[in-house]
């Protein structure tokens, strides 16, 4: 089986991360309709849900919950793109800490209920949760009260897997220490953006001075700051990386060490540094033309038309998928992730209105994948991504639509490498053969 790998023209899609606040990322974290009650209206009953869907992680130990309701808001744009009608309920999302760390998220709506995700550590403040992480919700919330859910694409329960602990140790995010580096006014300093904070995260994971190849220049207009840099001569100061910097005595060596990371990833991402928020490209060409790693760029569909006339619509199916988040994980890869929300739109192109990037880096025997925000730690845990589209529905207008992607195989390549022509337009990769064909 084939599928198109969007290089060129997905490649200059940005992904906007306005400072966790304002992103409107809509990742749709799994169905567990099948083991769950078929109704969950009421706290109590998504509390039972979660105590049942926890036992099972637990082994059936005897679980303290505390619960707290999730104001996520809705909106008409979300009613509209599951075809759902004004009257019928968006239903609710709980929070479920357990006593002794770990939490659940359930989620009811329209007779459905989901788990939408698990951690088995920590705890989820609802009144300090990421914008982002609401605006997905309000997102999923707006699944959930589909009639046509149920029918459209069940929850996806593929074959058990040998769990892959998180790879990744780090919990890093946008803001300081992490973007000392960045440009700044001298009055307020731009935040590093979420694509540079998931590849740095991925660069640190490997830990390699890999020589990579290419200079970049950038130009940072409101703070009248420029930057050269030389990617096959940089090097990193990998043993003054701390794992979170969320702690009284940092140095400044140990803040420099990262804050150049970030820095120089962002600039590799083609980054638009900004106060509020910063964009970039998704980081194939930075990965392999820059810091001379492998790696391959997948969108699990493509519904869309460009001006000369090439237009494309495919869907990867949820087992190709998973399978192939299950392999790479399981040979010891990080996955950087990217999810977008494409409510409509008009003309040639239906750009996302907002999207986010993050890591995936592990996987539980139930497939639930482990997500690195990249959120200084902030919800990191387990989520099912086995229903990304419910239905495969290609319909802007109507039908609920989430724009999957990831960068897979990433690796330090064994060899020297540089071309100034990484990223084809169009380049189809046949996973049979392991190899790209352009």
């Amino acid at each position: 089986m084939t599928v198109l790998l969007l290089f060129g023209i997905l490649m200059k899609i940005k992904i906007n991360c306005n400072l966790m606040r304002k992103i409107k990322l809509t990742f749709l974290l799994g169905m567990f309709l099948a083991s769950l009650p078929a109704i969950a209206q009421t706290e109590e009953d998504a509390k039972n849900a979660a105590l049942d869907f926890l036992k099972q992680k637990k082994g059936n130990a005897k679980l303290e919950l505390s619960s707290s309701k999730l104001d996520v808001g809705t909106t008409s744009a979300n009613a509209k793109s599951v075809g759902s009608s004004s009257t019928k309920s968006t239903g609710e999302v709980y929070a479920f800490n357990v006593q002794g760390g770990g939490f659940a998220l359930v989620c009811t709506g329209n007779g459905n209920t989901a788990v939408a995700g698990y951690s088995d550590s920590g705890s989820l403040d609802v009144d300090n949760v990421p914008e982002a992480m609401k605006t997905w919700l309000t997102g999923y919330q707006a699944v959930m009260a589909s009639s046509s859910l149920a029918t459209k694409e069940p929850g996806w329960e593929g074959p058990s897997v040998t769990p892959v602990a998180p790879l990744i140790k780090t919990q890093w995010g946008q803001s300081a220490p992490y973007n000392c580096k960045c440009p700044s006014d001298g009055k307020q300093t731009a935040i590093v953006g979420c694509v540079p904070v998931a590849l740095a995260q991925v660069l640190n994971y490997y830990h390699q001075n890999q020589k990579g190849g290419g200079s970049l220049k950038y130009a940072h207009v409101d703070s009248e700051t420029e930057y050269e840099i030389d990617y096959s001569s940089t090097t990193y100061d990998w043993k003054n990386m701390l794992n979170s910097y969320i702690k009284p005595d940092i140095t400044q060596t140990q803040k420099d060490a990262v804050g150049k990371l970030m820095l120089e990833c962002g600039i590799a991402c083609k980054a638009d540094f900004d106060y509020t928020s910063t964009s970039a490209n998704m980081p194939f060409v930075a990965l392999n033309k820059y810091y001379n790693y492998e790696c391959m760029y997948v969108a699990r569909e493509s519904h869309y038309s460009i001006g000369w006339g090439y237009s494309s619509d495919y869907h990867i199916s949820t087992d190709k998928w998973m399978s192939m988040i299950q392999e790479e994980l399981t040979a010891g890869r990080p996955i950087i992730y990217s999810a977008s929300d494409l409510p409509g739109g008009s003309g040639m192109y239906v750009k996302p209105a907002a999207n986010h990037c993050f890591v995936i880096d592990g996987i539980d025997s139930q497939n639930y994948v482990h997500v690195n925000w990249g959120w200084t730690g902030i919800a990191d845990g387990y989520y099912d991504v086995a229903v990304l589209n419910p239905g495969g529905n290609f319909n802007y207008e109507q039908g609920y639509r989430c724009d999957h992607s990831m960068i897979i195989g990433i690796k330090p390549r064994a060899t020297a490498y540089y071309s100034d022509e990484v990223c084809q337009p169009f380049v189809v990769c046949d996973w049979q053969e392991g190899r790209v064909m352009l």
